[in-house]
């Protein structure tokens, strides 16, 4: 979004554009989401936070099953580590 929030956060807005669950990749999901990150941080600089809006409509339970533990266990993993820092 073009502003942030009240407490200077950097809102994204994320939505499934196919509903197709058999085309649907959590880690291609997590690596655009770091992406994302990565760019607002070099064009903005250090901000208090980031606030993530999903809008699940369209999704089923065929989007769950589609996500391996792995990953979600690598995501938890980096989100602990860097919020240690």
């Amino acid at each position: 979004m073009p502003n942030r929030d009240q407490h200077g956060n950097i809102v994204m807005i994320a939505y499934i554009a196919d509903e197709d669950a058999s085309k649907f990749s959590y880690e291609n999901a997590l690596h655009t989401w770091f992406m994302l990150q990565d760019i607002t941080l070099w064009e903005h600089g250090a901000v208090p936070g980031f606030v993530f809006v999903a809008d699940m409509k369209g999704s089923t339970l065929a989007h769950v099953a589609r996500i391996r533990i792995a990953s979600v266990k690598k995501y938890f993993t980096y989100i602990q580590v860097w919020s240690a820092k």
